[in-house]
């Protein structure tokens, strides 16, 4: 895993092939349960962004719908 720092408006570029994504770091505040970061994400129409537990949800459902494995198994650092 890289882990990156990076301050409020300061971007990370990701290619993929001839994709380019771009992240921005919006916003970063202190609230009751510790920090939180707003980021901006920048890519093709081409390109599915989504939250950890949306991915899980909709990959769940593709394989209840189609009853076979055909997504690669992400394993994500929480689980084994």
């Amino acid at each position: 895993m890289l882990v990156l720092s990076r301050r409020a408006e300061q971007r990370i570029i990701i290619t993929v092939g001839n994709e380019v994504i771009t992240i921005t770091a919006i916003e970063i505040r202190s609230n009751n349960d510790g920090k939180s970061v707003k980021l901006g994400f920048e890519a093709s129409n081409n390109v599915t962004i989504d939250r950890e537990e949306i991915y899980k949800d909709k990959y769940m459902c593709k394989e209840i719908l189609t009853k076979k494995n055909k997504h690669p198994i992400v394993k994500f650092n929480n689980e084994k």
